[in-house]
């Protein structure tokens, strides 16, 4: 994807609601969010820019898969931290998304939930986590960009 077609694309978002689904986010969980798009996996993004983040993602472990998984979106808090309330002036949580992959909407709102699940203690949903609790997070991610999208239509 070239520059123009990334722009078109995020701007197309933006229409869609971007700025008010991140805005919505941030007042349900109560916790600061920001939203970086990128063009193609988030952890192939990642790596390649590391100014970005600190820390250094792997994919998913290919050898249990039999692929390289490249995933729609990543998340974690701020600073390489886990949530810290002490600190809630300073922490947002990082949500980075693929915008080519067909439901970006359900990927922000997926990875959001697990800086929420972080935020209210429960640690099962943080991090890597089995595909049935991901599944779980997914089915929530879709009830909720649903809420949205029927609120901001009224």
């Amino acid at each position: 994807m070239d520059r123009e077609e990334f722009v078109e694309r995020y701007e197309a978002l933006k229409q869609e609601g971007l700025v008010e689904l991140q805005n919505w986010l941030e007042k349900k969980f109560d916790m600061a969010i920001r939203f970086t798009a990128t063009d193609c996996c988030p952890i192939c993004y990642l790596n390649a820019h590391p100014e970005a983040t600190f820390g250094k993602f792997e994919h998913p472990d290919p050898a249990e898969v039999g692929f390289v998984w490249h995933v729609p979106g990543l998340s974690r808090w701020a600073y390489n931290t886990c949530y810290d309330p002490t600190r809630k002036m300073l922490q947002f949580y990082d949500v980075w998304f693929n915008l080519t992959y067909s439901e970006p909407f359900v990927t922000v709102v997926h990875e959001a939930l697990h800086g929420f699940n972080c935020k209210s203690g429960n640690r099962e949903y943080c991090g890597d986590i089995s595909s049935a609790k991901d599944g779980e997070l997914e089915e929530q991610a879709k009830k909720l960009v649903k809420e949205f999208l029927s609120q901001r239509t009224q």
